[in-house]
C-alpha cells in the first residue's frame, strides 16, 4: 500500500528517499511509512511535487483521502514574517529598524510554513523587523513604525 501525497516544492527539496512519514487516513488511521519515491518535477495541476509514502501492509481503503507529515529535521534560527524576508541579489534580506532608522540584514531563509520563515544571519532580536514596505528601503532611511491596527 503507498500514499501519494503533495508537497510544497520548497519544502520537497528538503525530502529524500528513506524519510520517515506519518500518514493520517481521513476520518481513519494514523499510518506510519517512509518515502519509497519523490518527483522530480512539479505536478503542473496541483502546482506540488508528489513523494510516494510506502505503507507496507497496512490496511486502508483505496483512493482515501489523506494528511501527511514528514519529518524535515530540526533547523536554528529567528521566526520572523515570511514577507519579511526579500530576494535580493541572489541572497535573502530582512530590514531591521534601529533609532528610527532602517538597516539591512543578509539571511538565509531555511524553513517556511504558516506565513512564517525561519531565518539565519546577524539579526539582532531586540530590533523590530519591517514587513510591509520593505522593498522600498535602503540603508538609513528613516522608518516610521505603525502599530497595530493604525494602518501604514
Amino acid at each position: 500500500l503507498v500514499a501519494v501525497v503533495g508537497v510544497d516544492p520548497g519544502d520537497a527539496r528538503r525530502l529524500a528517499a528513506g524519510q520517515a512519514a506519518l500518514v493520517q487516513v481521513l476520518g481513519g488511521a494514523a499510518l506510519r511509512g517512509r518515502i519509497d519515491m519523490l518527483a522530480g518535477e512539479v505536478d503542473p495541476r496541483t502546482g506540488l511535487v508528489d513523494a510516494t509514502v510506502g505503507l507496507g501492509g497496512a490496511p486502508a481503503l483505496v483512493g482515501a483521502m489523506v494528511r501527511a507529515r514528514i519529518d524535515t529535521g530540526t533547523v536554528r534560527g529567528v521566526i520572523v514574517p515570511r514577507d519579511a524576508a526579500l530576494p535580493a541579489a541572489g541572497r535573502d534580506v530582512i530590514w531591521q529598524v534601529r533609532n528610527g532608522h532602517a538597516v539591512r540584514v543578509e539571511v538565509r531563509v531555511l524553513a517556511s510554513a504558516r506565513g512564517r520563515s525561519i531565518v539565519a544571519g546577524r539579526i539582532d532580536p531586540a530590533l523590530p523587523v519591517v514587513v510591509s514596505g520593505n522593498y522600498q528601503l535602503r540603508p538609513g532611511i528613516a522608518v516610521r513604525i505603525a502599530r497595530p491596527g493604525q494602518g501604514g
